[in-house]
């Protein structure tokens, strides 16, 4: 399976897993959903910031170079 189908099909499953993380985590460390949120929207970023270095990083794995 090319590395891009892995990345599009797990993608949207692991943005709804980062979502209700952050809402968890939120809720455990301040103890209101609202802080959730917070944590939500940047564990999505790094997540989404990510998605290019570790398409970089696999490119030698992967037969990209």
């Amino acid at each position: 399976i090319p590395f891009s189908e892995v990345v599009t099909i797990l993608l949207p499953p692991l943005m709804v897993q980062i979502f209700f993380t952050g809402l968890v985590t939120g809720k455990l460390s301040s103890g209101s959903t609202s802080a959730g949120f917070k944590h939500s929207f940047i564990l999505t970023v790094i997540a989404i910031a990510l998605v290019p270095v570790a398409t970089y990083l696999m490119l030698p794995f992967i037969g990209g170079y």
